[in-house]
């Protein structure tokens, strides 16, 4: 039986160093401003540097909002490809307490084109394996048009409660 689930998202590190950068900015260039009576080097290292570092993390913030957005309009409209599960690899590009998570990577073949694409699922905190290999699991796309992709693992995980 297969479940809908709602995409589930954690925070990138972008969105980390945007929630750092941007309250940081607005505190700089907001001091920078109202320290107008004082010298104008000090203005525009404040200033300057506040202002940089907002933009940033507000840049960083909107770049994540938006790809989330993408991702949850691609699930509800609901167009999707069922692809095989053909391996669960740890992903070495992100570390959390020393521990890097999972991904799964699935194989759809086109039958149109006789094209293989390869997606790879989200970051998945414990190992998996046993419960996605060979599984078939849902890749929500836009129709034709596979380079915004969700995969939806998450419909076949079991419920997890950390104590």
């Amino acid at each position: 039986m297969y479940k809908q689930t709602e995409p589930k998202f954690s925070f990138s590190a972008t969105d980390i160093v945007g929630m750092i950068f941007a309250p940081l900015g607005l505190f700089f260039a907001l001091l920078g401003l109202m320290l107008r009576g004082a010298d104008r080097l000090f203005l525009l290292i404040f200033g300057g540097v506040g202002l940089i570092f907002l933009l940033t993390g507000t840049a960083m913030l909107l770049f994540g909002w938006q790809k989330r957005k993408l991702l949850r309009r691609i699930v509800a409209e609901g167009h999707f490809i069922t692809a095989t599960v053909t391996s669960v690899q740890p992903n070495y590009n992100v570390r959390v307490n020393g521990r890097c998570p999972y991904f799964a990577e699935c194989c759809f073949t086109d039958p149109v084109t006789g094209a293989i694409h390869l997606f790879r699922s989200q970051n998945i905190y414990f190992d998996p394996t046993s419960l996605l290999m060979d599984a078939s699991v849902r890749v929500y796309c836009k129709d034709g048009d596979y380079r915004h992709y969700y995969v939806d693992v998450n419909s076949l995980l079991p419920e997890i409660k950390k104590h």
